[in-house]
């Protein structure tokens, strides 16, 4: 006999495609650069408003937390980047079967550590 109750289902327990989680992580780094807008904008903002601004805006910059929030701002800027253009890719029928989609995600991935190693080497 089936039961009627509900089932619970674990997001964390399911283990999801790797083209899906690029999409989510896609739209997760979306998000973070939304988010991150008026800070950078409100830093541009205190950097162009006066000289002293401008130094007091630089000292904020050397700060380790700053240089981590400006890091992982940058990391989403490229991973949306290199998401997007494998998106649009997908969207002309470029490496549109199931193992091109999994190799570019692959690439996607791979190109977003090596670039974050990299930006995270010159950040700090």
């Amino acid at each position: 006999m089936l039961s009627k109750r509900p089932v619970y289902l674990n997001l964390l327990t399911i283990r999801l495609p790797i083209p899906a989680l690029v999409s989510i992580l896609h739209r997760m780094s979306g998000v973070i650069l939304f988010i991150s807008l008026p800070m950078l904008i409100g830093l541009l903002e205190k950097a162009v408003r006066s000289e002293q601004d401008f130094t007091q805006a630089a000292a904020w910059l050397q700060l380790f937390w700053v240089k981590g929030l400006i890091w992982m701002i940058l990391i989403s800027w490229v991973y949306h980047v290199l998401a997007g253009v494998r998106h649009l890719l997908l969207d002309i029928e470029i490496a549109d079967s199931l193992f091109q989609a999994r190799v570019s995600s692959y690439i996607v991935l791979g190109l977003t550590i090596s670039i974050s190693v990299v930006l995270g080497c010159w950040l700090w």
